[in-house]
């Protein structure tokens, strides 16, 4: 049509030249490069700074992990040290109390096989609380040792810092349940070292054996009399002895009586504690005087016939709390 404008066709280049131009007077050279190859080159570079930056992150973020990396390490290393001095510590503990347990058992079994009082009833916690029972923590049935090494395994690097304090926190109860009983155990001590002194002063007044080695011519209860022809009761045991023969204390004590007593001739009584009293009769001299304190074997007088005697032997008695008994139950 008339008028009508014709506009130039924009279609994009095949090729493109590059043309190379010398300073020098060599000639111009030219290169033509396809259109698509220049695509691909573009597509590569755009690979090329992807992939730098995601190498550089990962670069970055491996960097950071390496840091923590270490940081859990030194942590880690630090925990373990705590936890090796702390299974140490519980160790020795450990010891210690099996120890003092097996010493305190062998106490208790050579006084009365173990039956003493036990006035704090301190023993029966301990064995309560090692069951589990009455509130306290329970050690397990192998014992605190072997509980605690199974919780003091090597923890793997990636361990958290949670799972660490939870362990250490074990241990730590453990060591800290060790240490009250170590206190406990002081105590029941003390009351074991109580019972032991009350033992000891309870075995050294009690009467024991014979106050003099001889036969005894007649034992406790009822006799014929050999002075009345009748029947009688006859609290003492009648032991023969040479005459002059030593007399011995058989028991810790205080002497309350030493002289002449009708029927008895020359005699001496002790007064020992625990409610016990004995007394030695028809002796032919006496070696102690009123107020004395004697220790079992002291000897305190001499065989003799003195009083109603019809030879020289010892009348020995035994009270416990102002009764007399059979002083054979105490020989």
């Amino acid at each position: 049509m008339l008028g009508e404008k014709i506009r130039p066709s924009r279609s994009r280049p095949s090729s493109f030249t590059l043309m190379f131009i010398p300073h020098s007077k060599q000639s111009v050279s030219s290169m033509s490069i396809p259109g698509w190859f220049l695509k691909i080159i573009s597509v590569v570079l755009v690979g090329i700074v992807i992939s730098l930056i995601w190498f550089g992150f990962k670069y970055w973020y491996m960097r950071e992990s390496i840091d923590e990396l270490d940081i859990l390490r030194s942590i880690n290393k630090k925990q373990e040290l705590k936890l090796k001095s702390l299974e140490t510590e519980a160790t020795k503990l450990h010891e210690q109390m099996q120890e003092v347990e097996f010493l305190e058992k062998d106490v208790r079994n050579l006084l009365k096989d173990g039956k003493l009082a036990n006035r704090s009833g301190a023993r029966s916690y301990r064995d309560d609380s090692l069951s589990g029972k009455g509130g306290g923590p329970a050690r397990p049935e192998t014992g605190e040792r072997k509980f605690m090494l199974s919780l003091l395994g090597r923890p793997s690097l990636g361990e958290q810092s949670e799972e660490w304090n939870t362990r250490y926190s074990t241990v730590d109860n453990i060591v800290s349940y060790m240490s009250a009983r170590t206190g406990d155990m002081k105590e029941e001590l003390q009351v074991l070292k109580e019972d032991v002194e009350k033992r000891k002063d309870y075995l050294a007044a009690r009467p024991y054996g014979m106050p003099v080695i001889g036969n005894i011519t007649c034992a406790y209860g009822y006799r014929d009399s050999p002075f009345s022809g009748g029947t009688e009761f006859h609290p003492a045991l009648d032991i023969a002895a040479s005459y002059g023969t030593s007399v011995v204390a058989t028991g810790k004590g205080r002497v309350i009586f030493a002289g002449y007593r009708t029927g008895y001739g020359r005699t001496v009584i002790i007064q020992h504690a625990y409610g016990f009293r004995t007394m030695y009769a028809h002796n032919s001299s006496l070696l102690v005087d009123v107020g004395d304190i004697v220790q079992r074997g002291k000897i305190i007088s001499r065989v003799g016939s003195t009083g109603n005697s019809t030879g020289p032997h010892v009348h020995y008695e035994v009270l416990s709390n102002g009764v007399n008994v059979d002083p054979g139950i105490y020989s």
